[in-house]
């Protein structure tokens, strides 16, 4: 069985920034968006590339990752930067120029919350 491994242990720094050049002129006026599951969620591994635009909402991503995930409606995320929860009520683009990584993208981790209080 291999090992599942995030975005900057699959590729080296060379190898993401070149293929933010390229999805950059491709889909010009998107912002890439790596996120993965923070190692210690509750969460199956994640790693994906989202792009979006950057007016959206920190909300807009969150449902977006929501989704993909399959989660229960009782189960919610929250999304970090550098360990700082970033609240939904954020544009994309000021999270973007405040925590870009060096190689374009934008890495944010995710981890579970229960957002109803349920008790499994």
């Amino acid at each position: 069985m291999t090992e599942k491994k995030k975005f900057k242990e699959l590729y080296k720094i060379e190898a993401r920034s070149q293929f933010f050049d390229n999805w950059s002129k491709k889909f010009e006026n998107k912002i890439f968006v790596v996120a993965e599951t923070y190692h210690q969620a509750q969460l199956p591994f994640f790693s994906e590339v989202f792009k979006i635009e950057p007016n959206a909402w920190v909300h807009k991503l969150a449902k977006l990752i929501w989704s993909k995930l399959n989660l229960e409606q009782s189960e919610g995320i929250y999304i970090y930067c550098d360990k700082v929860a970033i609240a939904p009520n954020h544009l994309i683009q000021s999270i973007y120029e405040k925590y870009k990584d060096p190689d374009g993208f934008l890495y944010v981790n995710i981890a579970s919350i229960d957002s109803f209080g349920n008790s499994n």
